[in-house]
């Protein structure tokens, strides 16, 4: 009896940053987040990644995540973002879709790993099939310019649909793209086209230059259909016309648009 209260005694005093035998990995994962975020305890980004590390090895998917974001921002542990997608790829294994939405932006983009846009489909259909919207949204974007896969209008749209019905602007401006040219299976729907690019302005972001409407110079007018990137734009009208508002990139589809790494 004595015995076992000793064993409790111990447990009880022994400080936030010491792994016991007895702690499970969801412990050590709580204790990262404590660390990491200074809850209770000092902010310790070393000690943080300690305790992600021991739970990552025994299989917590989260606990990985939050070591390969680390990885990657060179928080507690050196800057490595060859790690970091390894640890990404665990946690992806397991069925994580915020895993498997970030490996596909980083091998898209080749976001300081060699860029792989076979792999980053893969990844990106992994989760669009749970129903990650980001994920959807990117695969969409992929068959829209067939980077990594065969390129098809009438896929993108589908994967398009479910991210622009829940307000993903870029997916209601590609979509709205599709239907105002169709193709593979896709019939033009002019109607359709104009309620998708409707629904992007209403959020107030402009990239979008029809060159129906022309100013009495004879240049191009821009209309106010809004639609956003990340991409820098590279105007198809003079920037004079388009006052504020921007032009459409000229790369075709836009999408990859980064997420949260963390599980917090």
């Amino acid at each position: 009896m004595s015995r076992v209260l000793l064993v409790m005694l111990l447990a009880a005093c022994s400080p936030p940053g010491r792994a016991l035998a007895q702690d499970t990995a969801q412990d050590l994962f709580d204790l990262g987040l404590r660390y990491q975020n200074g809850d209770g305890v000092p902010k310790d980004a070393l000690k943080a990644a300690e305790s992600y590390r021991t739970a990552a090895e025994r299989g917590h998917a989260a606990a990985q995540i939050n070591l390969a974001g680390m990885y990657y921002n060179g928080e507690g542990v050196p800057r490595n973002a060859v790690k970091a997608a390894e640890w990404y790829e665990k946690a992806a294994q397991q069925g994580e879709a915020v895993a498997q939405v970030t490996l596909g932006l980083m091998y898209g983009k080749g976001d300081r790993i060699p860029k792989d846009l076979v792999k980053a489909a893969a990844w990106f259909g992994r989760a669009a099939e749970q129903g990650d919207s980001t994920a959807q949204l990117n695969l969409g974007v992929m068959y829209d310019k067939g980077d990594g896969v065969s390129r098809n209008a009438g896929t993108a749209a589908r994967w398009y649909t479910k991210p622009a019905e829940e307000g993903y602007l870029l997916a209601q401006f590609n979509l709205a793209e599709i239907y105002a040219k169709g193709g593979d299976g896709v019939a033009r729907n002019p109607a359709a086209a104009a309620e998708w690019y409707a629904k992007a302005a209403e959020q107030g972001h402009s990239r979008r230059i029809p060159h129906e409407r022309r100013s009495g110079s004879g240049k191009p007018r821009c209309k106010a259909i809004r639609a956003h990137s990340s991409i820098s734009p590279s105007c198809t009208c003079p920037v004079s016309a388009c006052r504020r508002i921007w032009c459409r990139p000229t790369g075709g589809p836009i999408g990859l648009s980064r997420r949260e790494n963390h599980v917090r």
